[in-house]
């Protein structure tokens, strides 16, 4: 669940993008002694399609493609 952060909280600043699963999500929201969409909000346009979790994008170009 990829969702941007809207409000500093412990050690997520404003504005940075992270993907966790939902029990996650939910166990910082806890932490913070916050609901979730107080200090966050999902993010709905992912134009990659992959987590940031699994390291560097890699956009796959075509062989003898123009891009």
């Amino acid at each position: 669940m990829l969702r941007r952060i809207t409000k500093a909280v412990g050690r997520f600043r404003e504005g940075a993008q992270h993907d966790y699963p939902h029990d996650v999500w939910v166990k910082i929201a806890s932490d913070a002694g916050m609901r979730l969409d107080t200090f966050s909000k999902p993010v709905e346009d992912n134009p990659v399609h992959q987590s940031s979790l699994k390291g560097r994008v890699r956009l796959h170009t075509r062989l003898g493609g123009t891009a």
